[in-house]
């Protein structure tokens, strides 16, 4: 992670068809994307991503969920959870 000596990400993609969970070690700041009904639209942390004026991204698009040790995946969904403190040696 960028300005995290020792920070890892992780990805998780559930290909399933009903929710899962993944689970770590301590705290982490969680971006859930998952398809809208309409499979053309993408959520966001809860929230539909729609352009604004001059196609500009909607904003507090970067600021993650802080999550503690697990994080859900939607059915279809994918997942990066950011583990600024994981004191990964190969990461430094």
């Amino acid at each position: 992670l960028k300005d995290a000596s020792g920070g890892v990400a992780l990805i998780a993609i559930n290909l399933g068809t009903t929710a899962a969970a993944i689970d770590f070690k301590g705290r982490g700041r969680v971006y859930a994307m998952a398809g809208a009904n309409d499979d053309r639209a993408v959520i966001l942390n809860g929230t539909l991503l729609t352009l604004g004026a001059n196609d500009t991204l909607p904003p507090g698009l970067g600021n993650g969920v802080s999550v503690n040790g697990s994080a859900n995946v939607a059915p279809g969904g994918v997942v990066f959870v950011a583990l600024r403190q994981a004191s990964a040696k190969a990461c430094r």
